[in-house]
């Protein structure tokens, strides 16, 4: 893996897309619930996702942080943060039963008060999905109804999704175990 030499990003953010994915890592008997998110202006995405394709280890057809050897995490991590997107992630302590309960909150806190724009979720069950697309039309902003629309994929199908999952499972591991995260991090105490 190298950083990939591509053009430029442009410094059109006017309009983005946010790509997002989730992880839960514990230790010693806490956990922490974290949403990885990948903010992109919509006109790069097509040069976001050839960054995120050259990433992908030799033979593999994607990234997945926990199929990763645990001593080339770190290194992963650095190299998705130095990407071409706004990488940041919301975390909260949770046990694994709360972990439907946490994303939520979660991804309301996240999404409050944006712009209008896109996000792409790693798509689950239908009926998790169909909850996603609910919880995104109850957020308001100023009494209006916040303008971001959700959309699910499945990871296989977007290379975008694959930098979301480092930037989830980096930040839950790190977070659990006390390591650096090299993202911009928002701990919510709920």
């Amino acid at each position: 893996m190298g950083i990939a030499k591509f053009r430029r990003p442009s410094k059109d953010d006017s309009m983005r897309t946010v790509f997002g994915d989730e992880s839960y890592a514990t230790n010693a008997g806490v956990g922490f619930y974290a949403v990885g998110l990948l903010s992109i202006s919509n006109a790069d995405i097509e040069y976001a996702r050839d960054f995120a394709r050259t990433m992908r280890p030799a033979g593999k057809a994607r990234i997945h942080f926990h199929d990763v050897q645990a001593d080339q995490r770190a290194a992963l991590a650095l190299e998705v943060a130095r990407g071409p997107w706004k990488a940041t992630a919301w975390v909260a302590r949770a046990n694994p039963r709360q972990q439907e309960r946490v994303r939520r909150i979660l991804l309301k806190h996240a999404s409050f008060g944006r712009e209008s724009e896109t996000w792409i979720l790693e798509s689950r069950s239908k009926s998790q999905d169909r909850n996603d697309v609910r919880l995104f039309a109850s957020v308001f902003v100023d009494g209006r109804r916040n303008p971001v629309q959700v959309v699910h994929s499945p990871s296989s199908a977007e290379p975008l999704l694959w930098m979301a999952d480092v930037v989830a499972s980096a930040t839950s591991t790190g977070m659990a175990r006390g390591l650096d995260i090299p993202f911009a991090t928002e701990l919510l105490h709920l």
